[in-house]
């Protein structure tokens, strides 16, 4: 029984508020949702591709070795890819206001699933930017394998390009408009609560009951207004002569 009156306990400042919590709940869904769609600047991913040529396998290796072998040098382009020395040069080449740390955390590269070929993809606010900064990045990781690999085995396979059509990849509209409304719909509840937290006023029998546990017996009325409204009409009476006037 106690864990049903705590349930309604519970329920009941929902109820009584939720034409409110329905009106908040919608306001700040729409505030979120502008937000998300004109405060938070949207970022566009580009993609250019690099092949490794593959070493020549001989009959004092295994096939598996000469595998390995390839493997191990895609991995090593890619780390050079996302290296300081060449994201540096990038930057310096393109004159760009950030870091080294900043341009590789907006730079993923990744092996086309075990082949010799490799992704480079930058994210920037503006597709034109992330195009530059690949295709630079492309010219740089070839330069850079010719300098400290001695030799260069990696060439561009597809030059990236900006597409102004293209979609942004941030921010995620739907994520953030099902995000605002479950952040409005916990405050607005939240509102609720707060208000019946601060709400002093006892409004009928039943919730003095529930208050003090006593039963109420009788009640007294305010009878102020009526008997104000009679000395009122009585006081007109005599001030017409006694003659009888409708309020």
């Amino acid at each position: 029984m106690e864990d049903m009156i705590s349930l309604k306990d519970l329920v009941s400042p929902l109820r009584k508020r939720v034409k409110m919590i329905a009106l908040v709940s919608i306001l700040l869904a729409i505030l979120g949702a502008c937000l998300a769609h004109f405060a938070v600047a949207p970022k566009y991913a580009v993609s250019a591709q690099m092949v490794v040529k593959p070493i020549d396998g001989d009959n004092s290796r295994s096939p598996l070795d000469v595998a390995q072998t390839n493997s191990q040098i895609v991995n090593t382009y890619m780390a050079i890819a996302k290296s300081p020395v060449v994201l540096q040069k990038v930057i310096d080449d393109l004159d760009l206001p950030m870091t080294s740390d900043q341009l590789k955390q907006a730079i993923t590269v990744a092996n086309e699933g075990g082949s010799q070929v490799f992704t480079i993809t930058v994210i920037q606010k503006s597709p034109q930017q992330a195009a530059r900064i690949a295709n630079h990045l492309t010219s740089a990781v070839e330069a850079q394998a010719g300098s400290s690999l001695g030799t260069n085995h990696a060439q561009v396979l597809s030059k990236a390009k900006a597409d102004p059509q293209s979609q942004a990849v941030s921010p995620s509209t739907k994520v953030l408009i099902i995000l605002s409304c479950v952040i409005s719909v916990i405050v607005s509840i939240g509102l609720a609560y707060a208000l019946e937290l601060f709400e002093t006023k006892i409004k009928d029998e039943k919730e003095i009951e529930q208050l003090t546990g006593l039963p109420v017996i009788g009640k007294v009325y305010d009878w102020s207004g009526i008997v104000g409204s009679s000395a009122s009409a009585e006081e007109t009476r005599r001030h017409h002569g006694g003659e009888r006037v409708e309020t």
